[in-house]
């Protein structure tokens, strides 16, 4: 029996305690990382014009957020009944979000006057060294037409890193209501059900992402 019992706690003490090693798996910066942003950066103001200060002109900007702040900024559509509204949609990624359309209409008094209109657009395309652009832009439309605006380019790189070193952590899964099992993937000691000791299905991993702007605006908003 005491045999037994000792089998049973190495059995628990190998699969039950999770390991963390810090593995960076993000390259190192290299010269052409900044060649390709100040290429990225010059197209940008060969097609829009030279940055704009968005909070000067009264745009919200990209607002960026990172990781578990990513829903930090929700959908909206708020609607008047004199037909003024203000639409935003966020574009969301596996590690950031951003608020990729952004519209505010403001209708006249009368019709002899035109409806004030400005919005902004946004999208996130690949870096080759690494990450993402994420590239914003202003519009207003008045009597004098139509007009758009550099808001900010940001660049977005994340990076992930393993997990493996020691700990004291269980990593544990729960029954599910069909009877099978679900194993917690991350170090976690937040369980649900009823508790069991079981080895994790793949390799735990921590991610970090790093923002920086090109057109020296706060990207956070």
């Amino acid at each position: 029996m005491k045999l037994f019992s000792l089998i049973l706690e190495l059995f628990f003490i190998h699969y039950g305690f999770c390991s963390e090693k810090e593995s960076d798996k993000s390259s190192t910066p290299k010269p052409d990382d900044f060649s390709e942003d100040l290429k990225v950066l010059n197209e940008s103001i060969a097609k829009y014009g030279a940055p704009k200060n968005y909070k000067q002109l009264g745009f919200p900007g990209p607002k960026i957020s990172l990781d578990d702040e990513k829903f930090l900024y929700t959908n909206k559509l708020e609607y008047e009944e004199s037909d003024n509204y203000i639409l935003r949609v966020r574009t969301v990624t596996p590690h950031f979000s951003y608020t990729g359309v952004y519209e505010q209409v403001k209708m006249p008094q009368t019709f002899q006057q035109f409806p004030e209109i400005k919005g902004q657009f946004a999208e996130h395309f690949a870096r080759k060294s690494g990450g993402f652009y994420i590239r914003t832009v202003g519009y207003k439309v008045d009597q004098n037409g139509y007009q758009q605006f550099f808001l900010d380019l940001t660049t977005a790189q994340t990076t992930e890193q393993d997990i493996s070193s020691p700990s004291l952590k269980f990593c544990g899964g729960y029954t599910s209501k069909s009877g099978g099992v679900t194993v917690y993937n991350r170090v976690d000691d937040r369980f649900s059900g009823d508790k069991i000791w079981s080895r994790p299905s793949g390799k735990p991993t921590i991610s970090s992402t790093v923002l920086i702007t090109l057109t020296g605006g706060n990207a956070l908003g």
